[in-house]
């Protein structure tokens, strides 16, 4: 059985007709208020979320999403959507689907990939939405103008050797898929997600073992110790390495920092409103200091397992401020080779993420 989902939207504004005179009980908006288009390996990439607030007294589930991507002059370039067609629905994927009186919830937008052909002037999202009762439905719409970001900073891979990225920011990633709309995270003063573009860098063997012996032991990890270098020149802004490697955070610390996430870190001033933190870094390991300069390639720690860590990793990331009220940014990096099982494809600049296996090609100090 199929279901013709421009009908569905179409039957659905009608039901809802009585009610458009007024306020709809749902509001949508995106999150970050500034989506960017961020080129990938496979295509294009719109990193965003969605933010749903019921006004309304009663409870309301969401049925279908889909998404028309328009070119520069307005005419239709795709369409996709996830609906609750089927005994296995595409719209049970989502994070969240239901929202309660009153509430606000964020939902991980799963309509976030397009191909390259494709000019993304505009982005037309429309959300329908069952009531509790399942007597009345409406729909609503957010239209969204994503903009193609170009760093301002040149970066290169702040590690030596080969590494994989254990976890990049795809959809799967758990860098993307923080939920800053929970209580919990809201208790912490949360509303942003800076980890949005963010990676966990790990060296590997030539066979992509990450470690071998005991993994409890920080010293088992190929990587624990390794040196870690400035992707970009800068003003350091932020340094701390006085926390243990135990892979715990610092509850005491967290409440003053909420940087003690990362454990010890380096944030480093790029200029033009972009910022790279290094997390996870070893105790006592920074070379540099507050308010020093920094060029690209200079040692600045070495790959640690502090604040909350799985294991010896380096956690980096590009974002909008020196803080956790910062948005991500997305990144690309100069001059690395990706590994492809027997192949090296050399990158002049490219993006990195989950899985990928890659090698800084120039000379360190």
């Amino acid at each position: 059985m199929t279901v013709d989902l421009r009908g569905m939207f179409s039957l659905v504004v009608l039901l809802a007709a009585p009610a458009c005179a007024q306020e709809l009980p749902l509001q949508v908006t995106a999150r970050p208020a500034r989506a960017y288009i961020e080129r990938t390996t496979t295509g294009q990439s719109v990193n965003c979320d969605f933010i749903v607030e019921n006004r309304s007294s009663e409870t309301w589930t969401i049925r279908a999403i889909e998404v028309s991507a328009h070119d520069a002059s307005g005419a239709l370039a795709s369409r996709r959507f996830v609906n609750d067609n089927g005994n296995s629905p595409s719209i049970a994927t989502l994070n969240r689907r239901e929202v309660r009186p009153g509430q606000r919830i964020l939902i991980f937008n799963p309509l976030f990939s397009f191909d390259n052909e494709i000019q993304l002037a505009e982005l037309v999202y429309r959300f329908a939405w069952v009531s509790g009762d399942a007597k009345r439905e409406v729909s609503t719409t957010l239209r969204l103008v994503p903009e193609r970001y170009a760093p301002k900073t040149s970066l290169r891979l702040p590690l030596g050797g080969r590494i994989i990225v254990w976890d990049g920011h795809d959809y799967y990633a758990h860098h993307r898929r923080f939920d800053y709309m929970s209580p919990q995270s809201q208790a912490s003063g949360a509303h942003s997600n800076p980890d949005r573009y963010g990676f966990d860098l790990v060296p590997v063997n030539p066979a992509g073992d990450m470690r071998k012996g005991d993994p409890n032991a920080n010293a088992s990890w190929f990587g624990f110790g390794q040196p870690i270098y400035a992707a970009g020149g800068g003003r350091v802004v932020a340094v701390e390495d006085d926390g243990p490697d135990n892979r715990e955070v610092d509850e005491a610390r967290f409440e003053k920092d909420k940087l003690a996430d990362y454990g010890n870190y380096i944030i480093v001033d790029h200029g033009g409103g972009e910022f790279a933190l290094y997390g996870h870094i070893k105790n006592g390991s920074a070379t540099v200091k507050a308010g020093g300069a920094v060029r690209q390639g200079q040692r600045v720690a070495a790959i640690g397992a502090s604040g909350s860590s799985l294991m010896p990793h380096l956690h980096f990331q590009l974002q909008t401020a020196a803080n956790t009220d910062a948005e991500g940014l997305p990144s690309y990096f100069d001059h690395f080779v990706r590994l492809a099982g027997g192949r090296s494809l050399a990158v002049s600049r490219g993006q990195i993420d989950s899985g990928d296996i890659v090698e800084d090609s120039t000379n360190r100090e």
